[in-house]
């Protein structure tokens, strides 16, 4: 259950924090403060060990130097650099192989390739990346990607949000109503622990009733 020493929480902080700050909205450094401590909430709860889960969701979305400002990495990209800059400021290596474990599962791109989270803190640190993706948080960054990309339209609810149809990703941008329907209404679906179960139902059910809300204001004939 030993946490980060400060020592190490502020540099990793640092470098994190440096890295992330020319990414979007929706994948900039605020992001990964809120899986942090949704990984904390959760790692305490089940127990998890978060000398690993902690520094893995500060790493989860970290892009390599050469593609800074630009989300377009994965998170083997990610493990990679947790393991150079972890080894330069004295991390065990056993630590960092279970960090690495840890991160590689964390996206939905690696879910979507047949990869899924092993470890007890891999599970949580996915938890907590998927949570940050729906309730009130997950609408904002829905829609701040949209724009982030150029969309120019917002889409229609024509599905009923509460039986959600599973809608297939868009090969270009899509609009945030679709990839409501694409990914966000099927991430509970995918939580791993029992105190991810638990969160995710609750900001699942805010996202469904944003959905019946925005169907109803669009929709107003008068």
């Amino acid at each position: 259950m030993q946490d980060l020493e400060a020592r190490e929480k502020k540099t990793i902080r640092r470098l994190v924090r440096k890295r992330m700050k020319a990414l979007d909205l929706a994948h900039n450094f605020s992001h990964v403060e809120c899986v942090v401590r949704l990984t904390r909430k959760i790692g305490r709860a089940e127990k998890a060990n978060l000398r690993i889960a902690v520094p893995a969701a500060y790493f989860h979305d970290l892009p390599p130097k050469e593609a800074e400002g630009k989300f377009s990495y994965s998170t083997l990209d990610s493990a990679r650099e947790a393991e150079s800059f972890l080894r330069k400021i004295g991390f065990p290596q056993n630590h960092i192989r279970r960090i690495r474990q840890a991160i590689i599962p964390a996206s939905y791109s690696m879910h979507l390739k047949g990869v899924e989270p092993e470890t007890l803190e891999a599970k949580v640190v996915r938890d907590a990346d998927f949570l940050d993706a729906i309730g009130a948080r997950g609408i904002a960054r829905a829609f701040a990607t949209a724009g982030y990309y150029g969309v120019k339209k917002l889409g229609k609810v024509r599905w009923n949000p509460e039986k959600p149809v599973r809608l297939p990703a868009s090969k270009g941008p899509e609009t945030p109503i679709h990839h409501f329907f694409s990914k966000l209404l099927h991430l509970k679906e995918l939580m791993q622990t029992p105190t991810g179960r638990k969160l995710a139902e609750e900001r699942h059910q805010y996202i469904v009733e944003y959905l019946k809300r925005f169907k109803a204001e669009t929709s107003l004939k008068v």
